[in-house]
């Protein structure tokens, strides 16, 4: 159980630190979120990360796998080593938000909360640094590169982020389109695996006068597509989450040529990795018969994506019971800020099919990624993606209470 009880010094303490950085932390966020910056190009965020953690006195390590910053803060003594994490790219998206500090850069916003992300752990950075007196152990702040598009997570663990010293408990927050404070917590599976299907159908051309010298790549493909429908209702468990969309066709040179090749490319995603395996299987067995029956072949590939986010049970126990203390706290302290009571606030959520690379994290080591509510409904990943900055009134002390609870 969580020692930190409404009205505790060390509450009191991070509570009064996160209300000092509160300010700044807001203004960071403003100039990332003007000055967007996609996976992996991250250049002049991750200089900004590496400024302000040395301006603490944070030992600071850059370009791990690119553009990714590692913070490192030493405790009073030896003790355990915990991670927290924040990504920091933006996404393909022109802006549409109307907000007074929108994307300069055309075709690139933060349209998924990574700017809030990145500069609530910098406010956390400044708590628990201005507090290293009072806990033991060590704390690792990871600043992600490449999370929206090619792994950075993966890359990451690959230069040794989870090692030197070895990371025993790793935490992380996302945005969630919800009312304000909302906190989602989930056990076990709570994002799905993601992988992408390319389907290469390949058949014989011929001229559109004499069809029977030729093998249409285009009918194999109406024939392949229909009849993987029948992998979620006959081959999966229906007790079982799952889902895979093909969004991509091309094939054909001409209107009066018979097509010798047609490319499909989908994705799908579930929580189980037996559920994964069976899909991949049967895709790929009923995709390669039914053109081979027609006088064709298919190829199947399928790429490996995130893996599901899989949460700690303990961790995220701790999680949940610092946000009841501190929720409790905050609301008789602030009102305006959690109106609400405790119990609609803070919730044991089902799993989403959304994908995040955190899931290569949680592979190695105990992990919880939690989800906080913006104040705002409008989707992740939409051109007028906004969040409701008083939620830093929260997210600071909820994050560094965290870390302290498991230090």
């Amino acid at each position: 159980m969580v020692t930190f009880n409404v009205g505790s010094a060390l509450m009191d303490k991070v509570l009064a630190l996160s209300d000092q950085i509160e300010a700044e932390v807001i203004r960071i966020r403003r100039d990332i979120h003007k000055h967007p910056e996609l996976s992996f190009k991250e250049e002049r965020t991750a200089r900004l990360v590496a400024d302000r953690l040395r301006l603490m006195g944070v030992q600071v390590t850059e370009k791990i796998a690119g553009n990714g910053v590692m913070g490192i803060i030493e405790g009073r003594s030896a003790g355990k080593t915990v991670a927290l994490r924040a990504d920091m790219d933006a996404l393909p998206l022109q802006e549409n938000s109307g907000l007074a500090f929108e994307s300069v850069n055309p075709g690139v916003m933060h349209a998924c909360g990574h700017d809030f992300h990145t500069a609530n752990l910098l406010g956390v950075a400044y708590v628990l640094s201005n507090l290293h007196q009072e806990w033991d152990g060590t704390l690792k702040l990871i600043f992600q590169t490449g999370e929206e598009n090619g792994g950075g997570a993966r890359e990451m663990i690959k230069e040794g982020i989870l090692e030197s010293p070895r990371v025993e408990a790793l935490v992380g927050m996302h945005a969630l389109p919800a009312p304000r404070g909302y906190l989602s917590l989930g056990y076990g599976a709570s994002t799905a695996f993601s992988d992408r299907i390319t389907l290469t159908v390949k058949g014989k051309k011929a001229h559109a006068s004499k069809p029977q010298q030729g093998v249409d790549a285009i009918v194999i493909a109406a024939q392949i597509i229909n009849a993987l429908q029948t992998v979620l209702t006959r081959q999966i468990d229906p007790i079982e989450t799952a889902t895979f969309s093909l969004g991509k066709i091309n094939g054909g040179t001409a209107s009066n040529i018979v097509p010798d090749l047609v490319e499909i490319v989908g994705t799908m995603r579930c929580f189980s990795l037996d559920v994964r395996e069976t899909m991949k299987a049967s895709i790929a067995q009923i995709a390669s018969s039914i053109a081979a029956g027609m006088g064709g072949e298919c190829e199947v590939a399928f790429r490996e994506g995130y893996p599901a986010v899989v949460n700690d049970e303990r961790l995220t126990n701790i999680v949940k019971d610092v946000a009841c203390s501190l929720y409790g706290e905050i609301r008789g302290r602030t009102p305006d800020v959690i109106s609400s009571p405790v119990q609609e606030l803070v919730k044991i959520d089902g799993p989403r099919l959304a994908a995040e690379d955190f899931g290569f994290y949680s592979q190695k080591v105990p992990a919880c990624l939690y989800w906080v509510g913006t104040g705002s409904l409008t989707p992740l990943h939409s051109a007028d993606f906004t969040i409701n900055e008083d939620i830093a009134k929260i997210t600071l002390p909820l994050m560094s209470l965290t870390a302290l609870a498991i230090l």
